[in-house]
């Protein structure tokens, strides 16, 4: 079995199209000036659709960024990441409310999810799926704003130094992917086994 505190880097992954990738290092890498904690936006660029422009994903600059960590950490056996789990929704709250997020928004946040998970594959990254509700439940964020501004207000209070990443509303993708991260840390640095959803052979 691998073990989260094993592993030179933790990353946290929000997939959809504003979110971004977070990097912890609890073992710093021999370049010394790498902080422990970095955020990456999601490489996307601006597609013309009909009339019309879109957000899409940027596919190399994805594969280009895990690669740079990947070398960063010598090798992808170094690393581990939290993947956000990407499920189906009903179109309604409980209490009969319409949900915030439309048929595009979650088709792209399905198409960003499968995008991470193959090239976390073919890179040769374990990772472990993190259900949305268990992050957010550890830092006491359930229930509430589905924006992620609670979010960010988190980091502020955990994560002190990456308060101006995380300054403007539309930083929640950050701030979702560093706590991400320091779910995955915290939840195994109590020296237990960590079983990734993908292991290394």
């Amino acid at each position: 079995m691998l073990h989260a505190l094993s592993m030179r880097c933790l990353l946290g992954i929000d997939p959809g199209l504003t979110g971004a990738v977070a990097v912890y290092w609890h073992e710093m890498p021999y370049v010394p000036t790498t902080p422990p904690w970095t955020v990456y936006d999601t490489p996307t660029t601006v597609v013309r659709v009909g009339t019309g422009q879109r957000q899409a994903y940027l596919e190399g600059s994805m594969v280009d960024l895990l690669e740079s960590i990947c070398d960063l950490a010598d090798s992808p056996r170094n690393l581990m990441a939290g993947l956000e789990r990407v499920q189906a929704m009903p179109a309604r709250n409980p209490d009969g409310s319409p949900r915030s997020m439309g048929a595009a928004s979650a088709f792209n946040m399905g198409c960003g999810f499968g995008l991470w998970r193959g090239m976390l594959s073919a890179l040769g990254i374990s990772y472990r799926l993190v259900a949305p509700i268990s992050w957010k439940s550890h830092f006491g964020l359930r229930g509430k704003g589905q924006l992620g501004g609670d979010s960010r207000v988190v980091v502020q209070q955990r994560l002190p130094a990456m308060s101006d990443a995380v300054a403007r509303k539309k930083d929640h993708g950050r701030a979702d992917a560093l706590l991400i991260a320091l779910y995955l840390h915290e939840l195994y640095e109590s020296d237990r086994a960590l079983t990734p959803t993908r292991a290394l052979p």
